[in-house]
């Protein structure tokens, strides 16, 4: 049985392909950079998209956490609106949503309606919104037809 396999020569395929059709090398020296041309603007395209996308999710989560500090400082008896909104001004300074660069709105909500935080009772919802423009935040006007106009955060405790 070994005897029988020695017989068998490989297969040299040349300027051939494995279905036996001729290859010629002459013909596809531009083809690889011609077919780069042609990919490489979607990919780039896509990979500037998921780039602008995640700069929306940043903004997001910073107006989120900001919000959560200044809901938190709203709940405190004798806190004012104003005192809310300086409390997210710096909790966002020294971030990409600095409050001296980027309009930052800030609203504060007792049960439900815009109110002063000084006026909640104990038990009230108040709930802190703070919100961002999204072609502030996002430079390109390709992908903000994607994104909502306003990126924001909102965070809701009861007044203790």
């Amino acid at each position: 049985m070994n005897a029988h396999r020695s017989r068998l020569k490989p297969v040299r395929l040349g300027n051939r392909s494995p279905l036996g059709l001729a290859i010629s090398r002459r013909r596809r020296t531009g083809a690889a950079m011609v077919e780069f041309a042609m990919v490489s603007w979607v990919f780039f395209g896509v990979m500037y998209g998921l780039f602008e996308v995640g700069l929306g999710i940043i903004a997001s989560q910073l107006l989120t956490n900001a919000a959560r500090e200044g809901c938190r400082a709203a709940i405190i008896e004798g806190t004012t609106t104003s005192q809310v909104q300086s409390k997210i001004s710096n909790q966002l300074s020294g971030t990409s949503l600095d409050p001296g660069q980027v309009a930052v709105a800030v609203t504060v909500q007792v049960n439900g309606s815009i109110a002063d935080a000084a006026t909640a009772q104990a038990g009230d919802a108040i709930t802190v919104t703070a919100s961002v423009s999204s072609n502030q935040v996002i430079p390109a006007p390709f992908f903000g037809a994607f994104l909502p106009a306003q990126i924001s955060g909102v965070y809701s405790l009861r007044r203790e």
